[in-house]
């Protein structure tokens, strides 16, 4: 049990550091628009 709620945090970690990539690629394209 203690394994498979170790990989949430695991993947919620992930989730978060995917998020702010997102939100990098989302400026550098507006900015190219403009």
């Amino acid at each position: 049990m203690w394994k498979f709620e170790n990989g949430i945090c695991n993947l919620e970690q992930k989730l978060r550091e995917a998020e702010f990539e997102i939100r990098d690629l989302e400026i550098s394209d507006s900015n190219c628009k403009s």
